[in-house]
């Protein structure tokens, strides 16, 4: 019969302390999206430009289009590598108010290097949102810079390395300036209380975390392996890309026949 606490404090402390961040600059979501829709619809106004890339996790042109923006996308090269010179000759040359992207990225598996990502925060004026959700599989992550920038927002997620998808639970990381708006517009209690126990109980133990991180990442490397080993004589699997995240990419012409094959084994 209490409602949950709208600052979310116990939980917001707990994440801050477990990445090394101040707490001033987070504000928590229910998950990732409600935090990608908030971003999207209250730091821009209808009309303004906002830059996906292609492929990439298809909710930011979604909730870009509900905010009545204009989304504009930059395809990847053929590799599906993020071109950083070609993303700030595209936001430098135009109206572009914002790029929002995922690294390491959800589909492609593959990520930007630390200073490369910085490379662009500094060389354009845009809003730059990376959505890190995958990227406590890596070691790249740039949250650590967000109060040295005024144009850079990290989207964390307890999705994927801590398991907790179906608590729905995410954190926008930013400067105090944007912190304060977002924390102005989102619903006083949208992180109910019973994600809050759960998700500050489990950042309470971040060796655990760690420990389970190590786990699913050895885990992918052994699956890279044997499907990297496929190639030479599978004529099926035509490449397996290279992975940072927690899943592995393959490229195949009977993608289909595979993905049916293996939902039948109820993969």
């Amino acid at each position: 019969n209490r409602y949950p606490d709208p600052m979310a404090r116990e939980m917001t402390d707990a994440f801050a302390r477990y990445y090394g961040i101040d707490a001033d600059m987070v504000t928590p979501g229910n998950g990732s999206d409600e935090l990608i829709s908030l971003i999207l619809s209250y730091l821009f106004e209808k009309g303004d430009t906002v830059l996906t890339l292609s492929p990439d996790f298809s909710m930011y042109a979604f909730y870009g289009r509900i905010a009545e923006l204009k989304v504009t996308s930059l395809p990847k090269d053929d590799d599906f590598k993020i071109n950083i010179g070609k993303v700030a000759e595209q936001c430098s040359g135009s109206d572009i108010k914002a790029v929002i992207f995922s690294n390491p990225c959800n589909p492609t598996s593959l990520g930007v290097r630390r200073q490369d990502v910085l490379r662009l925060v500094k060389n354009i004026s845009s809003l730059v949102i990376v959505d890190e959700a995958y990227m406590d599989f890596w070691d790249q992550s740039v949250i650590e810079d967000v109060k040295d920038y005024d144009n850079l927002i990290v989207l964390k997620t307890c999705s994927k390395n801590m398991g907790l998808a179906s608590l729905r639970c995410g954190f926008a990381v930013a400067n105090r300036e944007i912190t304060e708006i977002l924390r102005a517009v989102r619903s006083p209690y949208n992180v109910n209380g019973i994600t809050q126990a759960a998700v500050t109980a489990v950042l309470s133990h971040p060796e655990m975390i760690r420990e389970h991180t190590r786990r699913i990442t050895d885990s992918r490397k052994a699956l890279y392996t044997a499907l990297y080993d496929m190639t030479d004589r599978c004529f099926d699997v035509e490449k397996v890309f290279d992975s940072v995240t927690n899943f592995v990419l393959v490229r195949s012409a009977k993608s289909k026949v595979i993905a049916d094959k293996l939902a039948q084994r109820d993969v």
